[in-house]
């Protein structure tokens, strides 16, 4: 069996990734499926301001509002392709992934 050398600590975080997505495009993706599927009357998604969205969800808290909703994040998988990692799912299986997720969140829901 062959043995890498593989750094750890600082040296060695590696990440997965296939690239990013927006809150907004994750919301609306899930909310076209859940009417498609029947769920909701409607696939409208509507937008909170950061108050709002912290008055109703984290108790007016909006730094723990931002910091979970409404701000980003972006890995990047750059040692771990160095390793010879490469994804396998794309973008495409990201939003097919919809449909999948929308049904057993629906069949739990019944």
């Amino acid at each position: 069996m062959e043995r890498y050398n593989v750094p750890s600590g600082k040296e060695g975080i590696y990440f997965s990734e296939t690239g990013d997505f927006t809150w907004r495009e994750l919301s609306e993706g899930l909310a076209a499926e859940f009417h498609k599927q029947g769920v909701l009357p409607t696939a409208e998604v509507n937008s909170l301001t950061l108050q709002e969205f912290a008055d109703v969800y984290s108790g007016g808290n909006t730094q723990h509002s931002e910091l979970g909703f409404a701000s980003n994040s972006r890995s990047r998988a750059e040692l771990s392709r160095e390793l010879g990692w490469k994804p396998i799912r794309t973008r495409g299986d990201f939003k097919k992934s919809f449909a999948e997720e929308v049904s057993l969140i629906a069949a739990k829901s019944k």
